[in-house]
């Protein structure tokens, strides 16, 4: 899977849950804090982008909602090839 296709996946399972615009709030912080861009999230980055954005997602995701996310995020991480951390 290529770096952009690796993205659009995290984009497709967080929009699942929350809005555009608090997705890529919480994914922009993260990225930045992992020196990272859109384009260069790969299967080995993608654990730490989703581990250092669940602080932010974690704030813009409805409590009840908080445990299928993850669950989500853990299975798609997984699927990709890269280990699972949220």
């Amino acid at each position: 899977m290529s770096q952009p296709e690796v993205y659009r996946g995290l984009l497709a399972v967080l929009h699942r849950y929350l809005s555009p615009a608090s997705v890529s709030a919480a994914l922009g912080v993260a990225l930045e804090r992992r020196g990272l861009s859109p384009a260069t999230v790969g299967p080995e980055e993608l654990p730490q982008v989703v581990a250092e954005a669940m602080v932010g997602l974690r704030m813009f995701c409805a409590p009840e909602r908080i445990g299928y996310l993850m669950l989500d995020l853990a299975d798609y991480c997984e699927d990709i090839g890269g280990a699972a951390e949220p």
